[in-house]
């Protein structure tokens, strides 16, 4: 069942969402507050907890859980797609089944797709990181496209590790990241490399796994 918001509420508890909605599997765990927007919506079976902001225009779909996240204006938030303790600023599209967590931003108008997991990075306006990818510890520039299965290597076993990937790059399926590293702007990386050092800018760089 699809709700909508006909105007700006804020919400504490489940029993003042059945009220508003008359829909129970739509719950607010004890002690959270919501902040709804006008005009965004949901629909049945969605979780909040913490401090929450859906704004205008957002769209939630089933099984979707928010805990401490501010979702900006006309975000699409796909099936089953947990997001926690991340902000979410205007116009992207999210999941389905997608996990975003630790003090993640997303800016505008990106793709975070289909079993992509997020932590602690940031991602600039305009990416594209459509499915099954990891993504630890990473600053991603604008107009960047990442390939199914690359995965950023954040851990060195004692800590976790930063890499940036600066604007207008492609990195192709299947890569693996060792951070720390630095890719520059305008570069490509080909698919099933690894990248273990710096990737100077308006670089071409494939170094494929040995069998």
């Amino acid at each position: 069942m699809k709700h909508v918001i006909s105007q700006k509420v804020i919400i504490n508890s489940s029993s003042e969402m059945f009220d508003l909605l008359g829909d129970a599997s739509i719950s607010i765990k004890n002690g959270s507050s919501v902040v709804l927007d006008k005009n965004c919506s949901f629909d049945s079976f969605v979780t909040f907890s913490g401090n929450c902001l859906v704004s205008s225009g957002t769209k939630i779909s089933s099984g979707v859980v928010l805990e401490n996240t501010n979702v900006g204006i006309n975000n699409t938030i796909r099936p089953y797609s947990i997001i926690t303790n991340t902000t979410v600023e205007s116009n992207n599209i999210l999941g389905p089944f997608c996990f975003i967590r630790d003090q993640s931003l997303i800016k505008n108008s990106c793709i975070i797709g289909a079993h992509v997991e997020m932590t602690r990075s940031t991602i600039s306006n305009n990416v594209k990181i459509s499915h099954k990818a990891f993504i630890g510890d990473a600053w991603i520039g604008e107009n960047v496209v990442i390939g199914a299965g690359t995965i950023f290597c954040n851990w060195n076993g004692s800590e976790h590790c930063l890499s940036e990937v600066g604007s207008n790059t492609l990195i192709g399926s299947g890569t693996l990241i060792i951070s720390p590293v630095k890719i520059g702007s305008h570069c490509t990386i080909g698919a099933g490399s690894v990248v273990s050092k710096d990737v100077p800018r308006q670089s071409r760089f494939i170094q494929k796994r040995s069998n």
